[in-house]
């Protein structure tokens, strides 16, 4: 990822969770988290270039806030259990709506071309990039025909 500072947000668990992160597997545990099947890092890896590839269009990204999450951290935050522990997702937090919107209808031509399988419209300034996820499908919005 050519140092991106996008980097380090990856490998550290959604600040917003940390004492769910504590309560799951203590203080003592070091806060930061990559996946131990290298097949996987990949997934992050595009995730960051598309980040880039938006950011060049204009569109803001505030932060990347969930990566991999291994599965008893990612059942105590409720997340889905086929995607955030096989390290194929990102979340990313855009810095507003417009943002997030312009970054929606942008993603879906890369979801027509290929360049990932599943794409998630969480309703906030957030949203799901599923690069490896096993079900391609588009949710909580669809894409424009």
């Amino acid at each position: 990822t050519s140092g991106s500072a996008w980097c380090e947000q990856l490998v550290r668990p959604n600040p917003a969770r940390r004492a769910t992160f504590d309560c799951t597997y203590s203080a003592s545990q070091s806060h930061y988290l990559i996946h131990p099947n290298q097949s996987t890092w990949k997934h992050a890896f595009a995730a960051v270039n598309l980040i880039g590839e938006l950011e060049t269009k204009g569109i803001r990204v505030c932060q990347i806030y969930n990566w991999w999450r291994p599965e008893p951290y990612n059942a105590n935050v409720g997340g889905a259990p086929g995607r955030h522990p096989y390290g194929t997702s990102v979340d990313v937090r855009f810095c507003s709506m417009s943002d997030v919107n312009r970054a929606f209808l942008e993603l879906c031509k890369m979801r027509k071309a290929g360049r990932l399988r599943a794409l998630g419209y969480y309703g906030t300034t957030a949203l799901h990039f599923g690069i490896g996820d096993s079900l391609a499908n588009t949710w909580g919005r669809s894409c424009p025909k």
